[in-house]
């Protein structure tokens, strides 16, 4: 059996450092294993095994001309902060045509669902990037202290 090679495309590249690149470079080390793992901003016309777009609407470009290219090659969308936060799946024509195109999309969060079509969410999973909710062990504390390590912006609170 081959080794697979696979593509992640992502808006962001390493200097920038934001949520996007973590994502992307993330999931390249799970992938690793299973063959060649490459991130780019653009799909260059190569041969794939699959491709995974990190964002619908600045991934759009690639995602059609893959699909045109190469319409059996599988493609996943995940739907990051931006396309769910700042409205772009109900008003972006580029959003709606990246999803038109995918074989499969990802969310991130199971609340994102709601904002799909029906025939959007059934090429959908759920891939939760979070820990689980730690239980409280000591009942006597009545403070805590929590972290939130994320690139908060002023869509993510809608």
């Amino acid at each position: 059996m081959s080794q697979l090679h696979i593509l992640i495309l992502s808006p962001a590249v390493a200097s920038s450092n934001n949520g996007n690149w973590r994502t992307a470079e993330r999931w390249q080390r799970f992938l690793a294993p299973a063959g060649a793992v490459d991130i780019a901003q653009d799909w260059l016309g190569q041969d794939l095994s699959a491709v995974i777009a990190l964002n619908a609407r600045r991934c759009a470009d690639s995602i059609a001309r893959l699909h045109r290219d190469c319409p059996h090659t599988p493609l996943a969308v995940v739907l990051t902060g931006t396309d769910v936060y700042a409205e772009d799946l109900a008003t972006d024509s580029q959003v709606q045509h990246s999803l038109q195109c995918a074989s499969h999309i990802v969310v991130l969060q199971a609340e994102a669902l709601q904002r799909l079509t029906p025939a959007q969410a059934r090429k959908a999973r759920v891939i939760l990037q979070s820990a689980p909710r730690l239980l409280r062990h000591d009942k006597s504390r009545r403070c805590f202290d929590l972290v939130a390590v994320g690139h908060l912006r002023e869509e993510k609170d809608r």
